[in-house]
């Protein structure tokens, strides 16, 4: 049996970790709060999905939150670079 509070800390520095790297391998600025955003809407998230496991828990429900993840922690100026930057948080 695993804990929410377990959750949300194994999230919050695995989310922390992932951001932080694909920021420093894309070499694109992002603001700090954008960074802390991004993770706590992450770690949200996650609990959802640990809470109600059926229907938050498809493919479709992660692509869209990593869409979104990747926008508020950058802001993209352009549909290129916004794609090169989701590959690029896939990869890592």
């Amino acid at each position: 049996e695993q804990y929410i509070e377990i959750v949300i800390i194994e999230n919050l520095f695995i989310n922390s970790f992932l951001y932080i790297f694909t920021v420093k391998f894309s070499k694109e600025r992002c603001r700090k709060i954008n960074l802390v955003l991004t993770v706590i809407i992450s770690t949200v998230y996650s609990c959802i999905i640990f809470i109600n496991k059926n229907n938050l828990n498809t493919i479709f429900s992660r692509i869209i939150a990593i869409f979104i993840a990747i926008y508020i922690l950058f802001f993209p100026k352009s549909v290129k670079k916004y794609i090169k930057l989701i590959i690029l948080y896939n990869f890592i």
